[in-house]
């Protein structure tokens, strides 16, 4: 069983007027367990009801699996079970096949269900009535039908509420079972001891995310700590002996549209992208703020932080950042840092978001690894959105005969990028070799001696020959030396040279090919098909 993997980014719950969630960012990786604790009210219930598509939200949740994407869910409390007559079997006859659950649990599922009742420790009680059965049993005939057919997400929204001390072990060694499985497990708990003991991750909410990272390390408090000479992250990792993921690095970056500067925080072993950054702030161009800017804003270069910040500037962080646990930013102060920081404890961000650059051998969202190779830019892509639309008033009906301005894109394949593009990846040492299919001219016709008659006359027909045969072609029957001619059609990139030497008496040529460097003889009436077929070829 492979777990499943969450991304929530920028997620919002608004009900009846009231802000429920605001500006989640959370990543649940595969194949561990993470608990979410918080007040009650905090938002946490809602949350899991966002993700399993049960509340209207704005953002988005994606979820990334190798196969099928099988949910199961454990609620609070099961809010029917003294109303409905049905036994333990009916119950999960009803929620795992289509037929009536009268008519029982079918020959295929029907092992399996026995199996997994039995596991749970209840499969004494399957003839039993659901209301009939204690807080405890209830909660794992719950857990069975959740677990029917076994899933890469279980979600548990208190399951423990309501049971005793035996029922909380007994569940807490299921729960280890099904993470040694691989399966992904979110859970909902107001324990923080049993968080410590179970979760791989622990998440904080209320309202906002407040904290999210390894439980098992306990907040500390903030700390001014000495650091001399160290301004870069680098050289404040080294001094500290700490790892550069244990840090937060702080980046001003400049809207060139509105000036407005932003602080930007990253984990320490992470790069900003700056394209991402671009986007998310819907700037025309972001670039890093000048030393005078910095000063301007009060802030210290090279000891920048989100602690105790001195002047009122907006904060972006990347999703990294809510993650690190007491981590170690800039101070303001040279020489100074401080320590045991964490974030929603003591500062948050304006927008927190994925604006890193992806590393080579980081997991794809395909199942491979990623890997980084050179890329030339030939043509762009502009999302112009409804910009121009509503300007002209281009407008569409929608399928429920709303009126919709156009959503509109520009894409084109610049020329210029191309023929950039295609020297770059052909020329050598001598200059351009240009492929036929884009040269501007493919044949370049050299008389050696320019005084020699013969030469010249033989030149002249083989360029009016290609002229008729519709190959572009150049006459160099300029007065220079050859080897002065044939550096010129090397630079310039001819596909092929057409050099008429010593033996234009005998009508023979010598036809070069640039691309490999070798030299043909061809008589003066074969030189045009013998080009025709080298054209098929470069």
């Amino acid at each position: 069983m492979n777990g499943l993997e969450i991304q929530i980014k920028d997620l919002n719950l608004v009900l009846s007027g009231n802000e429920i969630l605001e500006d989640i960012n959370l990543t649940v990786k595969a194949g561990e367990i993470h608990c979410l604790v918080g007040p009650n009210g905090g938002g946490k219930t809602s949350l899991l009801r966002c993700i399993l598509g049960q509340m209207p939200f704005t953002g988005s949740i994606e979820m990334k699996y190798e196969k099928d994407k099988i949910i199961g869910y454990v609620p609070q409390v099961l809010d029917f079970e003294r109303t409905l007559p049905i036994t333990v079997e009916d119950f999960m006859a009803m929620t795992n096949q289509m037929k009536p659950c009268f008519f029982g649990l079918s020959k295929k599922c029907k092992p399996e269900v026995d199996s997994l009742l039995k596991k749970l420790g209840v499969f004494e009680k399957k003839k039993r009535l659901l209301g009939n059965l204690s807080g405890g049993e209830r909660q794992r005939v719950l857990l069975a039908q959740a677990l029917f057919p076994k899933p890469n997400l279980l979600i548990l929204d208190e399951p423990l509420t309501g049971i005793d001390k035996a029922g909380e072990d007994y569940f807490k060694e299921i729960v280890k079972e099904l993470k040694e499985e691989g399966i992904t497990i979110l859970w909902i708990h107001h324990n923080l001891a049993q968080v410590k003991e179970l979760a791989d991750t622990v998440t904080c909410i209320k309202k906002r995310m407040v904290f999210s990272g390894d439980p098992k390390e306990e907040l500390k408090e903030v700390e001014l700590i000495h650091t001399p000479d160290c301004p870069t992250i680098e050289s404040l990792a080294k001094y500290l002996d700490v790892p550069l993921e244990r840090t937060v690095k702080a980046l001003t970056y400049k809207d060139m549209g509105t000036d407005e500067i932003y602080l930007v925080l990253i984990r320490g072993d992470f790069e900003v992208n700056e394209v991402k950054l671009k986007n998310i702030l819907n700037a025309v161009e972001v670039e890093m703020a000048t030393d005078e800017e910095i000063e301007k804003l009060g802030l210290k270069k090279g000891y920048i932080g989100p602690y105790k910040l001195p002047t009122k500037i907006k904060i972006v962080a990347d999703l990294s950042v809510p993650e690190i646990s007491n981590h170690i930013v800039g101070s303001h102060q040279k020489d100074y840092h401080y320590k045991n920081v964490n974030y929603g404890r003591d500062y948050t961000a304006d927008i927190v978001t994925d604006i890193r650059t992806a590393k080579v051998g980081e997991n794809c969202i395909t199942g491979g690894k990623l890997h980084s190779a050179r890329g030339i830019e030939c043509g762009q892509i502009f999302k112009l959105g409804d910009k121009y639309s509503k300007a002209m008033n281009a407008t569409y009906l929608d399928e429920n005969g709303k009126t919709q301005y156009m959503l509109m894109g520009c894409y084109g394949i610049g020329v210029t990028r191309t023929m950039a593009a295609a020297i770059e990846q052909n020329n050598d040492e001598n200059g351009i070799i240009w492929p036929v299919s884009i040269a501007p001219y493919i044949v370049d016709v050299i008389p050696a001696n320019i005084k020699n008659e013969v030469q010249v006359n033989l030149a002249e027909k083989i360029y009016n020959e290609l002229e008729e045969e519709k190959i572009d072609a150049m006459l160099d029957d300029r007065d220079e030396k050859p080897g002065f001619k044939f550096k010129d059609a090397d630079l310039i990139g001819f596909p092929f040279k057409v050099v008429v030497g010593k033996r234009a008496d005998e009508g023979i040529v010598e036809l070069k090919i640039r691309k490999t460097g070798e030299t043909l003889e061809v008589s003066e009436n074969e030189v045009i098909a013998k080009i025709k077929e080298l054209i098929k070829i470069y």
